[in-house]
């Protein structure tokens, strides 16, 4: 599996991920397994799918190592972006959720109860009918 996915991706960090992905897939799907082909054929239709779909996701955003830049150039500068919010974003989450507790505070405890349910639980909002 590794073969052929080093073949497919020519990194072998990325055809590695791959194989682990597709291994992971198969685990997950294995009742699916119809018995119409080899099993060895389904894991292998399952991590070729894994690694074109990392093929794909890759070329969408090159990566480049940073031995490769040091190599390519004799100066390397990197700007490093903060991801945190800024204080302005920040003051608006709060005031939002002060709103949304404000909301919830005037509901129905029935309402109340299905939105925890919903969001926190996960459970389906649509009623399940009895048969």
């Amino acid at each position: 599996m590794l073969r052929l996915t080093l073949r497919i991706l020519r990194n072998r960090e990325d055809a590695e991920d791959a194989v682990q992905t597709a291994l992971l897939d198969a685990f997950r799907h294995l009742d699916t397994f119809q018995r119409r082909s080899r099993f060895s054929s389904w894991r292998t239709r399952i991590v070729l799918n894994a690694a074109f779909m990392r093929l794909r996701s890759t070329r969408r955003k090159p990566e480049t190592s940073l031995d490769e830049i040091v190599e390519r150039s004799t100066t390397v500068r990197f700007e490093v972006v903060d991801g945190r919010a800024n204080p302005e974003q920040e003051c608006s989450v709060k005031e939002v959720c002060v709103l949304v507790a404000k909301a919830l505070d005037r509901l129905a405890p029935l309402y109340k109860q299905v939105l925890h349910m919903f969001h926190t639980q996960e459970l389906p909002a649509k009623r399940q009918h009895e048969s």
